[in-house]
């Protein structure tokens, strides 16, 4: 049976949405903006969560298997935890979005939401934007949140009814096919532009941390966590600088991001010292538990962290403040609005999310282990 819950996949998601919210706060032309960040944290956070739902249902499937729990059961379980972790966050924010975009702006419907909130009720916003080929103006970050509930509707049930020895070769399938995606739907739709925004793209990243769930679960005697190591030392310098200079790599950037993140989870699940590290005190136990604190809020961190600059500049032209705040240097803008962002996250999290959640827990008992 996993841990259940491991700590330095916590500071691996603090570190996720951090390069997140570097990459959307700055201006595309700044010098920090010469890499990719956001790609490369969204990426991680699509590794993390193939690895952690594949992980429950792993378990899941045991019980399945061993006569403990029905499919019926089981999917009940999965789905009502799933809405109470996910929808109500997304749906209070949508909500707030679209009153905005009706009633407080010039022209109801420039925040591209009010006119478009059906992909947002959906979630199809991934789908939307690829159909109109361009990244919608409030929001644009909701693509990656539709892709993942997209992902979940789908996975359990590939999880949960292929027999056991298929599910290491379907899940090379899925990558396999995910990789193949991003060249052929362009090609076969005439869009070109954002497929990797689609939620069969993404697969690779699911797909990859999908595969380490999988062997973490069972008996282990090839380490494979040493082939992460070395594939990431040869592939990380590589994309890295192609990512630098935006240019196309051998394979996706998603995938050679997803095996690097690959390496970085095996530390946390095959040696103990960065867990340790966490519970340390002094420097750097502090840096790993305050990093580990923004990864814990940080599905809060990406839902409100595109929308809160338009809502300091709001707050500032209401004030009579609006050429001061423009005039401030980037950094500072950063560094002033960065704690508002993890502060409405804690609260939201503290007071929102985890009540509701307890609250969907009682509505299906049980399999409080795989929770």
């Amino acid at each position: 049976m996993h841990k259940e819950r491991i700590p330095f996949l916590d500071v691996l998601r603090g570190l996720a949405i951090l390069l997140v919210v570097v990459s959307h706060w700055y201006p595309q032309q700044h010098a920090i903006n010469a890499v990719q960040w956001g790609e490369m944290g969204v990426d991680l956070f699509f590794v993390l969560s193939g690895f952690l739902i594949t992980r429950m249902l792993l378990q899941a499937k045991d019980a399945l298997d061993g006569g403990a729990a029905t499919l019926g059961s089981i999917l009940k379980w999965f789905f009502v935890r799933r809405f109470f972790r996910i929808v109500p966050v997304y749906a209070m924010a949508v909500a707030l979005l679209w009153m905005v975009d009706t009633y407080l702006v010039p022209k109801a419907g420039m925040y591209e939401v009010h006119g478009k909130l059906i992909w947002y009720i959906l979630p199809l916003v991934n789908v939307g934007m690829w159909l109109e080929q361009g990244w919608y103006f409030i929001a644009p970050h909701f693509w990656s949140l539709s892709a993942e509930e997209q992902f979940y509707l789908i996975w359990p049930f590939c999880i949960l009814i292929t027999p056991r020895r298929w599910l290491m070769p379907g899940m090379l399938l899925a990558i396999a096919v995910a990789i193949a995606s991003n060249y052929k739907i362009g090609h076969w739709t005439g869009r070109y532009e954002m497929v990797n925004i689609l939620t069969i793209t993404c697969v690779d990243a699911f797909g990859l941390g999908g595969f380490l769930a999988w062997w973490y679960a069972k008996p282990r005697h090839f380490p494979i966590h040493y082939c992460f190591f070395v594939l990431a030392i040869c592939l990380t310098p590589y994309w890295m600088e192609a990512n630098t200079r935006f240019a196309a790599t051998f394979l996706p950037l998603r995938t050679l991001v997803s095996v690097t993140s690959c390496a970085l989870m095996c530390i946390g699940l095959a040696y103990e010292r960065p867990n340790e590290m966490i519970g340390k005190q002094g420097g750097m136990g502090q840096f790993y538990r305050g990093i580990g604190f923004i990864g814990k809020v940080s599905y809060g961190m990406y839902v409100f962290h595109f929308p809160l600059p338009y809502a300091f500049r709001y707050g500032a032209i209401l004030l009579g403040k609006e050429a001061a705040w423009q005039s401030m240097d980037v950094t500072a803008q950063f560094w002033i609005m960065l704690p508002v962002l993890i502060g409405l996250a804690a609260i939201s999290y503290t007071y929102f999310e985890l009540p509701l959640q307890r609250w969907g827990k009682r509505l299906v008992p049980g399999y409080a282990s795989l929770a």
